[in-house]
């Protein structure tokens, strides 16, 4: 009777392994193959003329984004808007959102050299401390130098 029931243990839990095996799916998960969509890819997707034109209407159903700033990117008031359209106004919305090259207020990188008319390295200068002068910059002598 024991031998009966340990056989049972034992191969019960070998019986089911297959059955677990299948319900498991793939060991790695499924990576996406979803992909970033350009603009020029959607604006071909909405164009449903394929014409190279894109109207308001077809803005409006296809292309969310272009549809908001439709009159800005028609600025010759055609009706409708060319890839070469969206290309210019990309432009003028980027030339408008970078700061002015040269802006002197413009806060830089700590260790970015300057140029002009603010020397990187500043003039030596002395400091009279009591007792003593101290001398500060490239022009000091550190202790242990000979005069030159």
């Amino acid at each position: 009777m024991k031998r009966t029931l340990l056989a049972a243990l034992f191969v019960l839990p070998c019986l089911a392994l297959p059955a677990l095996a299948e319900d498991a799916g793939p060991a790695t998960p499924a990576k996406s193959t979803h992909t970033r969509v350009t603009w020029q890819q959607h604006f071909a997707q909405a164009n449903s003329a394929h014409d190279g034109h894109l109207t308001l209407e077809q803005a409006k159903s296809g292309y969310p984004s272009l549809f908001r700033h439709f009159a800005e990117i028609d600025a010759g008031g055609k009706g409708f808007v060319t890839v070469e359209d969206v290309k210019a106004w990309h432009k003028q919305q980027r030339a408008m959102h970078q700061p002015a090259p040269e802006n002197k207020l413009r806060p830089r990188h700590t260790f970015q050299p300057t140029t002009g008319a603010h020397p990187a390295v500043k003039a030596s200068s002395s400091t009279t401390v009591p007792g003593r002068t101290v001398t500060v910059g490239p022009d000091a002598v550190r202790p242990g130098d000979a005069p030159g």
